[in-house]
C-alpha cells in the first residue's frame, strides 16, 4: 500500500468529489506498521540488502458512517508489517464496518433493536448466503449483555491440507450454504501412539467437563457456543440466540 498513489483509496481528494458530490474522500484515521506510525514518506518497497519487503499490507478497516440516506464519512485503518524473505506467507485481515449518524428518527432502543452496532444478515431473517451469526458468552448461564457477536466460523483446510496448520475459526459460514471442509496428517507409528496417549501434546486441546479433561485436535477447538436465530440477532437479548 502505498500512500502516494491510489487517491480514490486512501483518501486523496478528487476534484470530482469536490465538485459535485459523486465521491467521497476516504480519511487514514490511522496508518501504522510493526515499528511505528508510518510518514508519507513510507512506501512498500524491496529493500535487496536485508532481503526483506518493508510495510507489506497486513490489516485495513473501513469506518462508514452513514445516516437514513446517505453516506457521510469514510475512514479507514491501515497496518503494515516488514516480511523477510524467509516467511513463506503472510495473512491479511480486511473488514468494513457501519456506524449510523444518530438523528431523532433513528435514536437507539431496544424497541429498535439497534442499541449495539453489529453484523447484519437480513432483517429479521437471514439473507441466503450472508454469514450465519455465532456468538460467545463466558459462561452458559450468563446474562444477555454477555453475548459477543461475529460471523459462525469452522476450520480451513490448512496449508497443503495439513490439519497441523489449520485455523479452527478460517472458514466462514453462509447461511443456507452447505460446506465440507477436511485436512490430512501423516504421522509415523510412534507420533500416533503419542497422539492418542499423550496428555500435552501440541496438537491437542483440551476442555474440562465436569471433573474429567476431554482431549482433541486443536483444529476442531470453537469458541462459539450460540448461534443467531434471526439475521438480525441482538446480543442484547439472549432469547434471540
Amino acid at each position: 500500500v502505498e500512500q502516494t498513489k491510489g487517491s480514490a483509496i486512501l483518501g486523496t481528494s478528487l476534484q470530482m468529489s469536490m465538485t459535485n458530490g459523486v465521491l467521497l474522500p476516504i480519511r487514514i484515521e490511522k496508518f501504522t506498521n510493526a515499528n511505528s506510525n508510518l510518514t508519507a514518506d513510507n512506501v512498500t518497497k524491496w529493500e535487496e540488502s536485508s532481503s526483506m519487503c518493508t510495510n507489506a499490507l497486513k490489516r485495513m478497516s473501513y469506518d462508514i458512517r452513514h445516516n437514513s440516506t446517505k453516506i457521510v464519512d469514510v475512514s479507514v485503518e491501515i497496518e503494515t508489517v516488514d516480511i523477510e524473505a524467509a516467511t513463506q506467507e503472510l495473512e491479511q485481515e480486511f473488514s468494513v464496518n457501519f456506524f449510523p449518524v444518530e438523528v431523532k428518527s433513528s435514536e437507539r432502543s431496544h424497541d429498535r433493536n439497534n442499541v449495539i452496532t453489529r453484523i447484519r444478515s437480513g432483517n429479521p431473517g437471514y439473507i441466503v448466503g450472508e454469514p450465519t451469526l455465532g456468538g460467545m458468552s463466558p459462561h452458559a448461564n450468563s446474562s444477555a449483555s454477555s453475548v459477543i457477536a461475529h460471523q459462525f466460523k469452522i476450520m480451513d483446510t490448512g496449508v497443503a491440507g495439513r490439519c497441523n496448520t489449520s485455523s479452527p475459526t478460517g472458514s466462514g459460514v453462509g447461511f443456507a450454504y452447505d460446506m465440507f471442509v477436511g485436512c490430512t496428517q501423516s504421522m509415523t507409528r510412534d507420533e500416533l501412539k503419542d497422539f492418542c496417549t499423550s496428555d500435552n501434546h501440541p496438537m491437542l486441546a483440551n476442555h474440562e467437563i465436569g471433573v474429567d479433561r476431554f482431549l482433541f485436535p486443536k483444529w476442531l477447538q470453537s469458541n462459539q457456543d450460540l448461534l443467531g436465530i434471526f439475521g438480525n440477532a441482538d446480543p442484547l437479548d439472549r432469547r434471540q440466540w
